[in-house]
């Protein structure tokens, strides 16, 4: 049998592309093993839902960090795909959770989880071995963050687990960059609002019921 050579080399070149594609991707769009990869990652900015008004001004892109962060958990936890940021954040605006001119109020976070199903328990600072014991055991959180080397302004970010070598993996609804970096416990809790004191609750732990 005659053997095409032009077509064999056509077709290990396809092969080959099609593999070096599938790393590239792997590379730049993985998702880390030892993170909770039932948590999806929502970004705030997305043309689904970023130009979606925010209570009376405002857009999701521009101040739904709030509600773009607790979708992703709600979603993530119970598996239902209806929890979207634009739901969330309606949810907010309907139940006074809206803070205008800023973004959310903290008790979006535990009245919202709580209302679509979820525990939270709200915890401080200070209890830095609690909330990376709960990572470690699967749980996820969001804090609350203050100007810093993560966020330009006030934010709030998913805590989504941690590396073997205790660093923290994140899904920052505002950066993809951010969310693929492992990030030293020490910045987070350095950022970790003090809105309400150095004692203060910036963090909240999530789990189903």
């Amino acid at each position: 049998m005659k053997i095409n050579r032009t077509k064999v080399l056509g077709v290990v070149l396809i092969s080959f592309i099609a593999l070096f594609c599938l790393l590239i991707k792997s590379f730049y769009f993985k998702e880390y093993s030892m993170g909770n990869d039932k948590i999806p990652y929502y970004s705030q900015r997305d043309k689904r839902w970023g130009n979606k008004l925010y209570g009376k001004k405002g857009t999701i892109r521009s101040s739904g960090c709030g509600p773009t962060s607790l979708a992703m958990v709600i979603s993530g936890i119970t598996g239902r795909k209806d929890i979207t940021p634009k739901a969330v954040a309606d949810w907010s605006v309907e139940n006074g959770h809206r803070a205008e001119g800023n973004g959310s109020y903290w008790s979006l976070m535990t009245e919202g989880g709580k209302a679509f199903g979820l525990n939270v328990r709200q915890v401080s600072r200070k209890n830095k071995n609690e909330i990376l014991n709960s990572l470690k055991q699967g749980k996820v959180a969001i804090v609350s963050l203050d100007k810093g080397e993560i966020a330009s302004e006030g934010h709030f970010i998913v805590l989504i687990g941690i590396t073997e070598d205790n660093k923290i993996l994140i899904h920052d609804p505002s950066s993809i960059n951010n969310s693929k970096k492992a990030w030293e416990p020490d910045i987070i809790f350095n950022e970790s609002s003090k809105n309400a004191g150095e004692n203060g609750s910036p963090f909240w732990i999530f789990h189903k019921r």
